[in-house]
């Protein structure tokens, strides 16, 4: 009876019957893809890829409204002297125009900005210029300056403090093209010209940049790696099969991932961006497995096309188990927080199964209607400088048994060491180049006026009694608390009913403070709650109607880098204002802290938290999966030792070159972990294969398992490494730095495999044969 032939024999033997079949079927669902391809979206929102805190959220919404955490756009203008009628009279039909854009609500400018007047025994409330428009005279012009100057919390709000800037805010609508409103914007801009110099800031300028980033990312980080892996092929098998034909299946399944994102409806977003680079360097590493073979057995292996069929069924199991251990790491990072790297981790796994899926059915169809390789090709991969080197490898990692493992030793104790030093960026601007036109401006304004990222603090009276905060004694109290806010270098800017109060009290009774008695209190009370609800601003947002909460709001910014603040400048500054408000606040009084900067606040915790979850899921799901495979937990942990090596040496790189972990480069271990164990499972399918030919002594099966398998690990490897490095031509700084740590830790772990593993399996080597023998 004849023996029945293991299934991949059957499918292959079924791929060359129906080559031409199976070529055009996987052309055509190529082009469905493609065709899907079209649709996919850009998500340029930086905020969005911070984790919702659902505490957060529903404060909020509770106190701030629906719109508090809107985006917002604004703009600058400098001058030696703003105050001049020509620029102030060009910057009001400007501010005019972009609020006649329907994505541009009404803002706070320099000229609606309200002031208020004493009219008699009566207070009144006025822009500070006519209309909300410039000042179209002379003495219109000293009018309004004379406003600005002596409105307190016009300061820092819409002109400096040198005098020099004014500033507009404006709250803005969503949009579907960010790029082509901020466009619109800047032709509009351009009419202030002649007068001043203009600045922009806020959503609409970042996320115009991130946009075009991302765009100008794809196109070129996809046109290095495909240059890449022309180069890469080449060199390692010098045919034109070799490079076309695999540079045909990775573009083929970055179509697929692609077209994939689009249908499920992922976006394109900072972390995403590296995904068809990645597909298209990992991708590759299984074309290398099965033209090594193919080159390897060449058509003396078998008659007619069958050695094809011998050669790829050789590879078969590496490759499948290759990808099944990548697409494992990267499904662990489903378990992170951020929804943007769960997008990721289901579409590079999508890319990467759609590149195995081609490799050993599109692929092989192809090389069924290709002419035989030459005889020279073969003997280039028999015989090559590079197969010459592995076997010499081999002595070396043998010899050295005992200096590597000292050496594994070392780097463990220095892992452990270094753990600790990982440091965390939690701040999204700093992933923009410094040069870049937003970071310029963003400096800009910290410098003249502050930050934008507020803070603000609800207080509620002692069982929400009305009108507590009318009582002089406890507005005081909060004065108190107010005052010492400000000495906070972090603080920029306080808004609070107080504020309003004090200035209301100034311009009645000359006295910028809380009025010692009640009777004016509930005189400027009632004006500040009329003004609040005639004008439709935020006044009202700073009292409720009958007194039982005040809400103060401060915006902060790092005064010391004049830029945004990250998690580390923020935690300062709450510990400052727990410790003020200790002091300042009664215990009966409810104070709730909210704003969106607050989303912040654990995101290290978070980061490290993802991070160790993901890693140790990935190393489990890699462990379980390989023990299966070879039926062995001995050799499962083996199959582990290269990656830990990687890791450990991937910390400590981190560590000395001062890389931060951060919302993109928590990915790192994941994909690395999927990736770097192929190496290691190719060796141990080699070396299991040459301990069942017969080779009892465990070095020689080591040294020929690296005669045969050193050349593909160290191709796959570099052609891996080569793609991943062109990450360092992206525009965002935590895409460079996470091609920089996969390659280094794939790097390491490539050495791992052709050094580490045949020494920790020379020192094993009694384990090693009774396992394999049986006994």
């Amino acid at each position: 009876m004849l023996e029945k032939q293991p299934p991949i024999y059957r499918i292959l033997d079924f791929v060359r019957r129906r080559s031409l079949a199976v070529i055009i079927v996987c052309l055509l669902i190529t082009a469905l893809f493609g065709a899907a391809l079209i649709n996919i979206q850009v998500d340029p929102d930086l905020e969005s890829l911070l984790p919702d805190n659902e505490e957060i959220t529903e404060l909020m919404s509770r106190h701030g409204g629906e719109n508090v955490d809107q985006n917002y756009f604004v703009f600058a203008v400098e001058a030696p002297d703003p105050f001049t009628l020509n620029g102030l009279n060009a910057l009001s039909r400007v501010i005019e125009k972009l609020e006649r854009l329907p994505e541009i609500k009404t803002g706070i400018t320099p000229f609606n900005l309200i002031t208020f007047i004493k009219n008699g025994t009566r207070l009144g409330v006025e822009p500070m210029s006519n209309d909300g428009k410039a000042p179209a005279t002379a003495e219109d012009l000293e009018r309004f300056r004379k406003n600005i100057d002596q409105t307190p919390f016009a300061e820092n709000l819409v002109i400096s403090k040198d005098r020099t800037t004014l500033v507009s805010f404006f709250p803005v609508d969503n949009t579907d093209n960010y790029t082509e409103l901020m466009n619109r914007i800047e032709g509009i801009l351009s009419d202030l010209d002649p007068y001043y110099r203009s600045y922009t800031t806020g959503t609409l300028p970042f996320m115009k940049t991130t946009e075009s980033y991302l765009s100008k990312d794809l196109s070129r980080l996809l046109l290095l790696a495909v240059l890449v892996i022309l180069v890469t092929f080449y060199l390692g098998f010098r045919a034109k099969r070799a490079v076309l034909l695999p540079l045909l299946i990775v573009l083929m399944g970055t179509l697929w991932c692609l077209g994939f994102m689009s249908l499920v409806g992922f976006p394109l977003s900072m972390i995403s961006v590296v995904i068809p680079p990645l597909v298209l360097a990992l991708g590759s590493s299984y074309s290398i497995h099965i033209l090594n073979q193919y080159y390897r057995e060449g058509p003396s292996s078998g008659a007619g096309r069958q050695w094809i069929t011998s050669s790829i069924a050789h590879v078969n199991k590496t490759i499948l188990l290759a990808a099944v251990t990548t697409i494992s790491g990267l499904l662990s990072l489903l378990a992170v927080s951020m929804r943007q790297t769960r997008e990721f981790a289901l579409s590079t796994s999508f890319g990467i199964l759609a590149c195995a899926v081609l490799s050993l059915f599109f692929f092989p169809a192809m090389l069924y209607r290709l002419k035989e390789p030459k005889e020279k090709q073969s003997k280039q991969v028999l015989e090559g400088p590079l197969a010459k080197a592995m076997t010499k490898l081999g002595v070396f990692a043998l010899r050295a048994r005992y200096f590597i493992a000292a050496f594994l030793l070392i780097t463990a104790v220095v892992f452990v060491f270094a753990l600790r030093e990982i440091r965390y960026n939690t701040a999204a601007m700093s992933y923009f180049p410094k040069k870049a036109q937003v970071v310029r401006d963003m400096r800009f304004f910290t410098e003249k006026i502050g930050g934008f990222e507020e803070i603000s603090i609800t207080l509620s009276a002692p069982e929400n009694r009305k009108n507590y905060f009318l009582n002089t004694e406890v507005l005081a109290q909060v004065s108190r608390f107010e005052n010492s806010l400000a000495e906070i270098p972090d603080i920029c800017y306080i808004s609070s009913f107080l504020q309003y109060l004090k200035y209301l009290n100034q311009i009645m009774y000359g006295s910028y403070e809380i009025p010692s008695s009640r009777a004016p209190v509930l005189l400027l009370s009632r004006y500040f709650k009329l003004i609040a609800s005639e004008e439709q601003n935020m006044l009202g947002f700073f009292a409720n109607d009958d007194f039982s909460k005040l809400t103060v709001t401060m915006r902060i910014y790092d005064s010391a880098k004049l830029a945004f603040i990250d998690e580390i400048g923020l935690k300062e500054v709450l510990a400052r204002i727990d410790d003020i408000q200790s002091r300042e606040i009664p215990s009966e009084i409810k104070a709730e802290r909210w704003g969106p900067i607050l989303r912040y606040l654990s995101l290290s915790n978070i980061l490290q938290r993802d991070s160790v979850k993901s890693m140790l899921i990935a190393v489990l799901a890699i462990l379980c999966i390989t023990a299966i495979a070879f039926r062995s937990i001995p050799f499962g942990l083996y199959a582990l030792v290269p990656l830990v090596t990687g890791i450990m040496l991937n910390v400590i790189f981190m560590v000395l070159v001062k890389i931060p972990l951060d919302m993109i480069t928590i990915m790192v271990s994941s994909v690395a972990i999927g990736v770097g164990v192929d190496d290691s499972i190719h060796f141990l399918i080699q070396f299991r294969r040459q301990i069942a030919s017969g080779k009892r002594d465990i070095d020689t099966a080591i040294g020929n398992t690296l005669a045969i398998t050193g050349r593909p690990i160290v191709l796959t490897t570099f052609s891996i490494l080569a793609g991943l490095l062109i990450l360092s031509f992206a525009m965002f700084k935590p895409i460079v730095y996470f091609g920089w740590l996969v390659a280094f830790t794939l790097a390491a772990a490539c050495i791992g495999t052709i050094i580490v593993l045949p020494a920790i399996l020379s020192l094993g080597r009694r384990r090693v044969a009774l396992k394999e023998t049986g006994k």
